[in-house]
């Protein structure tokens, strides 16, 4: 019974730990916990250098813990990391310069010469020996890097060639550890002894593990060549027939891109592939029962032959999508991640692929007004099939007895820091706590996850709109388990929800009413009939916005003065006058209404397989000839 608690304790905390990281990850230097670390290194490194010039054992021992404990959390934080590699203070050197602190206090303890030469002589011996455990370690496991990785795949010749796991940095710095600690021993006794076992166990252990390392690559080199394992894969992923494909190609913030589509591609009831360009993004990706490959070269990318794939959905425009859009045989498809009245939306890029799949004829009109040679008939109207679970929203009778909770997703700042795109710069903070004052009404916040990226005064204003929802006894629903319970148990609060989970179709089914931007946001949001408002950040017209962004038309619209805020919000929550707009533009945005709103999606894939394999009929011969080689 005491282990099964343990046991449950442990995951909970490894779990609460796993969720820091993300939000600390995410958020980077608008944090508190990066500054943190990076100021701890700085205090543990001065402490060690500082307790040996003082000759004092206690302050060399307590700033060595500090730094070994900032060691094993700076594993997790990417920023950090590189930030302290790039000042020269990553892992190796942090532990060479407690190293020499360790000889400077070895004399100012007043250690006979003798035994500080020896000293000196094993410290060389512990930073070689971790030299070359670091040097094979990571060379070993990136020469035997497979060139194809899979998920949802049984491929043995895949299998086999993964290499073994490379040490951990927590692992690694347990490791190092030891003759620092036998050092610590010497210099409390006077005698070289502790040093000495230390230092031999170490670099033992070092000569080993580095040992096994360079045999297990040597082995499995010669038992699979790299190209044989691309073969393997090839042959077995073409026996399973995909007739589509969806690619990605990004960081791993940018996931969401190509996640808003697999419960889609799920129920599409054709034979999907999911096709990677980056290896995080492997493990990185949500569940998901579809078969996943990953190939980061891009020679092997163009050189996989993939013959029964008819037809290729892109998800974002990147530059690596031509070594997949070179494929004649595909038909090649721009699905986006949302759709917007956003510049972005009518991207001139999107003329090289062969069709454009859009929600409704609000994207079709765009594209014709945009004028950036994307052909009307390479447009196809498929509605937003990822809406069919966002429900529809209570009357105000239904909601008596809790508060009116508004979502708050503004968009993010984007690549050119236009401080109009988002309301978040100019007016986030203050709408915010416009409603956190507003009585029987709650805030969820969810940024976009891209926020911050260019803009310091974004970064600002969402640490500012995090500290005033902490500040009204709020709470982050991203830091635990995403379940309804959560939300059950903050209804009544105010909300951040800043990390993948909750989704923000989620905070859509938690909410009463958006406030968005002109972006894809807002008309999704339409599917759930809900009241929204959009910032007026340039003080625009009313009817100038409304002709200029057809989302808008519907939107009680939120002008630069606070004054004028509340008659929209008492409208909102009361008569809704606008209900009637919305309903009509509803279709106008996404589409006519369908019962399975993934039909349109099958029906248009469909259509396209068969236009394509009337035009390379050649599938079935290839894939006999890939078994025959």
């Amino acid at each position: 019974m005491r282990s099964e608690a343990l046991t449950l304790w442990l995951g909970r905390m490894t779990n609460a730990y796993d969720q820091w990281l993300k939000r600390a990850n995410a958020v980077g230097l608008r944090g508190w916990q990066p500054l943190a670390l990076l100021g701890l290194v700085g205090v543990s490194v001065l402490g060690v250098i500082g307790g040996a010039a003082l000759g004092s054992l206690p302050l060399f021992l307590i700033s060595a813990l500090v730094g070994l404990l900032v060691d094993l959390v700076a594993d997790g934080l990417v920023l950090v990391q590189r930030l302290l590699e790039r000042a020269y203070l990553g892992l190796p050197e942090r532990s060479m310069i407690r190293e020499f602190a360790l000889l400077l206090l070895f004399t100012r303890l007043g250690m006979p010469d003798g035994e500080i030469s020896w000293a000196a002589l094993l410290v060389f011996l512990v930073i070689l020996s971790r030299t070359f455990v670091i040097l094979v370690d990571r060379q070993a496991t990136e020469l035997q890097m497979p060139k194809v990785s899979t998920r949802n795949l049984s491929i043995a010749e895949v299998e086999e060639s993964t290499p073994v796991s490379p040490l951990g940095l927590p692992l690694l710095v347990a490791i190092s550890s030891a003759p620092l600690f036998g050092g610590l021993v010497t210099a409390y006794t006077g005698s070289i002894l502790a040093l000495l076992i230390a230092t031999g166990a170490y670099s033992l252990l070092a000569i080993s593990w580095s040992s096994w390392r360079l045999y297990d690559w040597v082995s499995t080199s010669r038992k699979l060549n790299p190209q044989e394992v691309m073969t393997a894969a090839s042959e077995e992923i073409a026996l399973m027939r995909p007739e589509v494909l969806v690619y990605f190609s990004g960081p791993t913030e940018a996931l969401y891109q190509l996640e808003m589509w697999l419960p889609v591609l799920e129920k599409l009831d054709r034979r999907v592939l999911v096709f990677l360009r980056e290896r995080p993004n492997l493990t990185a990706l949500k569940q998901t029962t579809l078969p996943v490959v990953c190939i980061p070269n891009p020679n092997d990318t163009m050189d996989f032959r993939l013959p029964t794939v008819r037809v290729a959905f892109y998800v974002a425009h990147v530059g690596k999508n031509i070594h997949m859009m070179r494929e004649p045989r595909m038909k090649h498809v721009f699905i986006g991640h949302g759709e917007s009245d956003k510049i972005s939306s009518v991207n001139p890029i999107s003329k090289g692929y062969d069709e454009v799949w859009v929600a409704g004829r609000a994207s079709r009109l765009r594209w014709a007004a945009a004028k950036v040679g994307v052909r009307d008939d390479a447009i196809v109207e498929v509605g937003r099939p990822q809406l069919g679970g966002i429900l529809r929203g209570d009357s105000a009778e239904e909601r008596a007895g809790r508060p009116f909770s508004v979502l708050y997703a503004p968009t993010w700042e984007g690549w050119v820091n236009d401080p109009h795109a988002s309301s978040l710069l100019l007016m986030g903070p203050s709408l915010v706590r416009a409603l956190i004052e507003r009585p029987n009404t709650r805030v969820i916040y969810k940024p976009h996850p891209f926020t911050g990226k260019v803009s310091p005064l974004a970064r600002k204003s969402h640490a500012e709109i995090v500290a005033l929802i902490e500040g009204s006894g709020g709470r982050n629903l991203s830091n635990g388990a995403a379940v309804e319970q959560a939300w059950a148990d903050a209804v009544e609060l105010n909300v951040v929800v800043d990390g993948p989970e909750p989704t923000l179709y989620t905070c859509f089914n938690h909410s009463d009413a958006l406030l968005g931007d002109i972006s894809s946001v807002v008309p999704d949001f339409m599917a759930s009939g809900k009241p929204y408002f959009i910032p007026n950040t340039r003080g625009l017209d009313h009817k100038e916005l409304r002709d200029s962004s057809a989302s808008a038309r519907a939107a009680y619209l939120l002008d630069p003065d606070p004054d004028c805020w509340e008659e929209a919000f008492a409208d909102a929550t009361g008569p809704d006058s606008l209900r009637a707009s919305r309903e009509e533009l509803r279709e106008f945005l996404l589409g006519p209404y369908f019962a399975d709103p993934i039909e349109p999606w099958r029906i248009a894939t469909g259509d396209l397989i068969d236009r394509a394999n009337a035009e390379w009929p050649d599938a079935e011969a290839e894939v006999a000839a890939l078994g025959r080689e």
